[in-house]
């Protein structure tokens, strides 16, 4: 298994968008937990619903686009998550070390 260090995504510079995505992730789940919490204020609580899943869908979105192979282009987080299993794609794009398009790396 290889450490983080040795993966593609930081041999290319692009573990930052990966720790982005997971940043809007959490932010994402804190805005919701808040959401729910002042559900009793109605415009407030469902407010913080909606903009938390609009952040949510918004770091999975830039991550899909940007994580992707400086040499085809072959966007890698999105096709991790598309052809991968579901408890598989994060494993793979943590530990690949060539592009299964152009065979970077």
């Amino acid at each position: 298994m290889l450490s983080i260090k040795d993966s593609l995504l930081s041999k290319t510079n692009q573990m930052w968008k990966f720790y982005l995505f997971n940043f809007f992730l959490v932010l994402s789940v804190v805005l919701l937990y808040f959401g729910f919490y002042y559900i009793e204020d109605t415009k407030f609580g469902v407010s913080l619903i909606l903009f938390s899943l609009f952040v949510g869908l918004f770091g999975f979105a830039f991550s899909s686009v940007s994580i992707r192979c400086p040499s085809c282009r072959l966007r890698w987080m999105y096709w991790a998550v598309k052809t991968k299993k579901i408890n598989g794609w994060l494993s793979w794009l943590l530990n690949v070390k060539k592009c299964p398009k152009c065979n970077f790396g």
